[in-house]
């Protein structure tokens, strides 16, 4: 009777070696978890900082190639009307070296 309360001893101790081993052990997997989840929610907001940047970079451009696009449009219709007047003076300046000529002799 006196061998089997020895070994039960003997094993609630091994046992509560072992139990100490193993909350040890989930302490410094819950540490270690703790720590990963720190860095992947700062690399989650350093990714969503870079898109906001991204974004904004984008509308930047967008901007600027809405803005050239709207001084080709300008440039364009100002390259038709100088047509257009050049095309009106040369006629008046044909007409009136024409009728020059005509009303010389």
């Amino acid at each position: 009777m006196w061998q089997e309360a020895h070994t039960a001893q003997t094993q609630l101790a091994a046992l509560q070696t072992e139990t100490h081993g193993l909350q040890h052990t989930n302490d410094q997997l819950s540490h270690q978890v703790q720590d990963l989840l720190a860095k992947l929610a700062q690399q989650q907001d350093a990714a969503t900082a870079q898109r906001v940047d991204s974004q904004a970079e984008l509308r930047q451009m967008a901007e600027r190639l809405a803005a050239a696009q709207r001084m080709a449009s300008g440039t364009a219709g100002q390259a038709a009307e100088l047509e257009e007047e050049l095309i009106r003076v040369k006629g008046s300046h044909q007409e009136t070296v024409t009728g020059q000529t005509l009303a010389a002799p």
